[in-house]
């Protein structure tokens, strides 16, 4: 008898002639045991080996480089073709009330528009008076004024009586000779930290924005000094708390770029 499993060689069409009917029929039930066993093991490799962050529930992070880059493309547009059409138009639909600009009541300046003369005869009409008009308002931004510099004298006095010499004190944002101030750092925090602008942009905007030029290291230290002061404040282990208590917290990663390489960060929230 030969065993399909672990022999060393398959037998020839002669041995087998030579063998009873039922010897080979149980030989072909053995092989198609086999058979059905091994089709099972590759059908669950394969779907292993198919299994990614976009079909199963592991993360990104697993999700093999040399596969992200093979099917990057072909995803993109496999999602395109695959995303059902809902049959609305782009833009307000209908039944939404929109929103409308209104008329600011009591405007910065008004810019009387008056015909110069009459569009029939061509009167001068400078003294005739005004029968109708129609507002319309123009709402714009204002360049940016320049920077307040605000000068800190730190003066020193001589007591008339003993000699000693007295230094003043100075405001506990002063600590250098020159330096932005508070509302700098805020808008600075805001454009790296809230709305997550690369460094080089966020320096340009502020300085297109607030008429001042930070340099592109102080631009990134300013994300290190807004952590410091959210761990001093308490706001992290307030959040932890608001964790905690919360029925039910949305578990997740998202990628980011750090060092020229995708990095993940893991994320816990709720609605709020």
């Amino acid at each position: 008898m030969w065993g399909m499993a672990g022999s060393t060689g398959l037998p020839s069409r002669e041995e087998l002639a030579q063998l009873p009917v039922d010897a080979l029929v149980d030989q072909l039930l053995i092989a198609l045991e086999q058979v059905q066993q091994l089709t099972v093991r590759v059908e669950q490799l394969e779907r292993q080996a198919r299994r990614d962050s976009s079909n199963s529930s592991k993360p990104p992070s697993s999700d093999s480089v040399f596969t992200k880059q093979a099917a990057k493309k072909p995803a993109r547009k496999r999602d395109r073709s695959l995303r059902e059409r809902t049959g609305r138009r782009p833009g307000k639909q209908p039944g939404d009330p929109g929103t409308t600009m209104q008329l600011v009541e009591d405007p910065d300046a008004r810019v009387a528009c008056p015909p110069a003369g009459c569009s029939g005869c061509q009167r001068d009409l400078s003294d005739a008076p005004v029968s109708a008009q129609q507002r319309r308002q123009v709402t714009d931004i204002a360049p940016p004024p320049p920077p307040k510099t605000i000068e800190y004298l730190l003066q020193a006095k001589v007591c008339p009586d003993c000699g000693q010499t007295s230094v003043g004190d100075l405001p506990a944002d002063v600590p250098a000779r020159a330096q932005f101030g508070v509302e700098v750092h805020a808008q600075a925090a805001n454009l790296v930290c809230g709305q997550h602008l690369p460094i080089w942009r966020a320096a340009r905007l502020l300085a297109q924005l607030g008429g001042i030029r930070p340099s592109t290291g102080w631009m990134a230290g300013v994300r290190g000094k807004t952590a410091r002061l959210i761990e001093a404040s308490g706001f992290i282990d307030h959040l932890r708390a608001l964790l905690r208590a919360a029925p039910a917290v949305h578990a997740d990663e998202t990628p980011a770029r750090a060092n020229s390489t995708t990095r993940y960060v893991h994320v816990a929230c709720t609605q709020h």
